[in-house]
């Protein structure tokens, strides 16, 4: 706990409470948005078309705007500008994993809580508003699908934080999804393809996972990427 509240006063700082704000609020209004444009236009829709077309509509959303924030907030937490009140722990080199995993669960809850707030909010709104909106176990898959991209991608952003010593390194990481997003359906480098999406995995249309086994093998990818960044971590921190 006291490693939490340490992380929490330096991680929660001012501006990143300005760009969490900032996410959840677009988030907000993008869905609101897209709501109010297709129950405007529902006589153009079946009622299946229309709740696909706001999932594909809030996924364009996430894609351009939440991997990139967060990118940023998680790489930057690890950049070595804003990493050194590490010294301020007592006995840290025999803490370092302490110190680097409860770091992790506290980025990991507040990512977690911004898309809670933008699912519940959408959803309220959703559920008011139109004759074609539900919450059912296909929307908290997507959700839950994304969050763990998110996450993935978040991690790696920590790795290039960890080799590279600058402060744009995190763009990297957004920049593997973005590639992951532009060959995922080219034929013509199918078996390219394939390998790339072993490591970098992306969404589909209407939110599925291009991984190959679905959610286990996001959840694979978390622990894998995990690893890595703690040793390159502790390997930046001898």
């Amino acid at each position: 706990m006291k490693y939490i509240k340490i992380h929490s006063s330096y991680l929660l700082n001012k501006v990143n409470i300005i760009i969490l704000s900032v996410i959840t609020i677009a988030g907000i209004i993008t869905g609101y948005l897209s709501i109010c444009n297709l129950t405007s236009n529902s006589c153009y829709f079946y009622l299946n078309d229309s709740y696909l077309d706001f999932v594909e509509s809030n996924l364009i959303f996430f894609k351009l705007i939440l991997i990139n924030m967060f990118a940023y907030i998680w790489g930057n937490a690890f950049n070595r500008n804003f990493d050194s009140y590490h010294l301020l722990i007592n006995n840290y080199k025999n803490n370092k994993f302490k110190f680097f995993i409860t770091k992790i669960l506290l980025l990991t809850l507040v990512t977690f809580i911004i898309m809670y707030i933008i699912f519940l909010i959408t959803s309220i709104i959703g559920l008011n508003l139109t004759n074609w909106f539900e919450v059912n176990n296909y929307t908290i898959d997507i959700y839950f699908t994304f969050f763990l991209i998110i996450i993935i991608y978040c991690l790696i952003s920590i790795i290039f934080s960890n080799i590279i010593p600058s402060n744009y390194s995190f763009f990297l990481s957004p920049i593997l999804f973005v590639i992951g997003e532009l060959i995922k359906d080219n034929n013509s480098i199918e078996l390219f393809n394939n390998i790339y999406k072993i490591f970098f995995p992306s969404l589909t249309e209407y939110g599925s996972t291009s991984s190959l086994y679905g959610n286990i093998h996001l959840l694979l990818l978390v622990f894998i990427y995990m690893f890595i960044s703690f040793l390159t971590y502790s390997i930046k921190k001898k």
